[in-house]
């Protein structure tokens, strides 16, 4: 992955710097990186001391936008029997990685969960995730398993919930949020499926990837 690439496959935006740290942000199904870095653009100066962004476009297209695996027509993540083209976006983002952090909304939330299963010999990302609307991946249940056998998750994980999310069902988000252990933190807001932007949000992300408050 080039900070200055152009690429629609995992393209990424981000001035980088030895001095910080990797943070992935994957869209949600439909979305883009683009899309996803102006709605995170709040966060991003929030935190430009100690990361640089990188927002990529999912690699299989969408009707409008892209997504990160391949979903029947009318069918969510959690009622899927496969998801075909998943090993294929994990597989270009460990070419790309090792990141710290990776910040996901829905099916890039379901992503990000998906990559902090894998053992830290394997991982994609080494210390934090963000999993904004995130539902469970029923047929991708063996991942979590294997992570709830280990004693739950190497990096510290929040998992943020909107109440009236009519997408992903909350209790699947908690659900996530459980199966990783000691080190995982919820975060509930009074909204539907949608990435909380405003300020109790945002400061409450900076807090969590950064250790310090936006105020």
């Amino acid at each position: 992955m080039h900070a200055s690439s152009s690429s629609r496959v995992m393209s990424a935006n981000a001035t980088t710097s030895t001095k910080k740290k990797r943070m992935l942000a994957l869209h949600g199904k439909g979305g883009s990186g683009a899309q996803f870095g102006a709605h995170l653009q709040p966060l991003v100066d929030a935190t430009s001391h100690a990361f640089d962004w990188f927002f990529c476009d999912a690699p299989h297209r969408e009707v409008v936008g892209y997504g990160w695996w391949v979903l029947e027509p009318g069918t969510r993540t959690y009622q899927a029997k496969t998801l075909p083209g998943l090993e294929h976006s994990i597989d270009i983002i460990k070419a790309n990685g090792p990141f710290e952090g990776v910040f996901g909304f829905s099916q890039g939330a379901m992503l990000a969960a998906m990559l902090a299963c894998d053992a830290d010999a394997e991982a994609a990302v080494t210390e934090t995730i963000v999993a904004v609307g995130a539902a469970y991946p029923t047929c991708e249940s063996a991942r979590f398993d294997a992570l709830v056998a280990r004693g739950g998750a190497s990096v510290r994980s929040l998992h943020v919930i909107g109440e009236l999310d009519a997408v992903n069902p909350p209790e699947q988000a908690k659900q996530v949020a459980d199966m990783f252990g000691d080190k995982s933190e919820v975060y509930t807001f009074r909204g539907g499926h949608t990435v909380p932007m405003n300020p109790e949000a945002l400061q409450r992300y900076v807090e969590f990837l950064t250790g310090s408050s936006s105020a």
